[in-house]
C-alpha cells in the first residue's frame, strides 16, 4: 500500500515538474509562472515532509526501498521525453517573441540574435526565417534577407509573408519585373492573398501603369473590403489619370471603414485643391489636422489653400472659421 501511494506521489511530482517546464516556456502563460511556482513549491515541501514523517520510517527496513527513487527518476525522465517536442516548439516561440520585442525597441542586432536562437532550437521554424528576413531588409542587407525568405519558402511554399518580403525588396531596389514575378508566383499558392494584389498594385503604381494598378487594388478590396490603404493608393492612381471625381468617390467610400483616418482627409483635400475648390480643400485639411496635428502634408496644403483663397476675392467668405 505504501509503495503504491509513493508511486502515485511520484507521478504527481513528475507531472508538476514537466508541466512547470511547459508553462515556463509557453508564449502566453508566462505571467502565471510565479503563482504556479509558489503552489508547486508548497506541494513539493509538503510531500517531502510527508515522506519524512510517514513513508520513510515505514520503508527504511524494507529491502526494496531503493526502487522508489528509481521509479521517481524514471517517471520524471518519461515526462520530459513526452513533453520534449512541446518544450522545443515553445522555446523557439519564446526566442521569436523576444526577437520581436528587441525589434520594436530598434535593437536590430539583438533581434537577429534571438531569431537565430529560435532557428537553432527549431531549424524548420518558418516564422523565424521570415522575421530574420524582415530585420535584414530593414538594415539594407538584401542578400541575407532574400536568403532567409527563400529558406522559409523552401519549408512552406504557401507562406505569404516571404513572397511579400522578397517582392518589396525587388520593388524598393527598382527591380519591378522581378517583384511582379514573385508576387504572381505567390498568387499561385495563395489565390486569396489580398496582400499580394495590394503589393502588385503598388508596383504598377511605381511603374506608372495606373490601369493595372487600379485593377489590382480592386481585387485586393474584393478580398478584404476594409483595408483602407487599397482605397488610398487606388485613389492616387485615379489622380494620376486626372480622374478627380472617381478619386473622390474612392476616398469617400473608404471613410466608411476608417472615419478617423487623417491620410484619407489629406488626400480628399488634395483632390479638391487640384480641382481648384480651395474651400473644400481647407475643410478636408482641417479635419485631417484635427485627427493628427502632426500631419505635415495636410498642414502644408492647408496653408497653400488659405493663400489661394486670399488671392481670390469672394471665396474666403465661404470658408467656415
Amino acid at each position: 500500500k505504501s509503495g503504491r501511494r509513493g508511486l502515485i506521489y511520484s507521478f504527481i511530482i513528475a507531472n508538476i515538474l514537466t508541466a512547470l517546464l511547459f508553462f515556463a516556456a509557453s508564449e502566453y502563460r508566462l505571467p502565471v509562472v510565479p503563482v504556479i511556482i509558489i503552489f508547486c513549491a508548497y506541494t513539493i515541501v509538503s510531500f517531502i515532509e510527508y515522506l519524512r514523517n510517514n513513508i520513510l520510517p515505514a520503508v527504511s527496513a524494507n529491502k526494496n526501498s531503493w526502487k522508489i527513487p528509481v521509479y521517481l527518476t524514471g517517471l520524471i525522465l518519461a515526462g520530459l521525453f513526452v513533453n520534449l517536442p512541446l518544450l522545443k516548439g515553445n522555446f523557439a516561440v519564446a526566442y521569436l517573441n523576444s526577437g520581436y520585442l528587441y525589434l520594436k525597441e530598434g535593437n536590430y542586432n539583438k533581434s537577429i540574435e534571438f531569431y537565430k536562437n529560435a532557428l537553432l532550437t527549431d531549424p524548420n521554424f518558418v516564422s523565424a526565417y521570415t522575421s530574420l528576413g524582415d530585420v535584414h531588409s530593414l538594415l539594407g542587407r538584401y542578400e541575407e534577407s532574400l536568403s532567409a525568405y527563400n529558406r522559409a519558402l523552401d519549408i512552406n511554399p504557401f507562406q505569404i509573408d516571404s513572397y511579400l518580403g522578397i517582392g518589396t525588396i525587388y520593388k524598393d531596389t527598382g527591380k519591378f519585373k522581378e517583384a511582379l514575378e514573385i508576387y504572381k508566383k505567390g498568387l499561385k499558392n495563395n489565390p486569396e492573398g489580398w496582400e499580394i494584389y495590394y503589393n502588385i498594385g503598388n508596383t504598377y503604381l511605381h511603374t506608372a501603369e495606373y490601369d493595372k494598378a487600379i485593377e489590382s487594388y480592386k481585387k485586393a478590396i474584393l478580398l478584404n473590403e476594409g483595408f483602407v490603404h487599397s482605397y488610398i493608393n487606388m485613389g492616387v492612381a485615379y489622380v494620376k489619370k486626372n480622374q478627380y471625381k472617381t478619386a473622390l468617390e474612392v476616398y469617400e467610400s473608404a471613410l466608411r471603414f476608417d472615419p478617423q483616418n487623417s491620410e484619407l482627409f489629406t488626400n480628399l483635400g488634395y483632390v479638391h485643391y487640384l480641382e481648384g475648390d480651395y474651400i473644400q480643400a481647407v475643410e478636408m485639411y482641417k479635419k485631417a489636422l484635427d485627427i493628427n496635428p502632426e500631419n505635415k502634408v495636410a498642414r502644408k496644403y492647408f496653408l497653400l489653400s488659405i493663400k489661394k483663397l486670399e488671392h481670390k476675392p469672394g471665396l474666403k467668405s465661404g470658408l467656415n472659421e
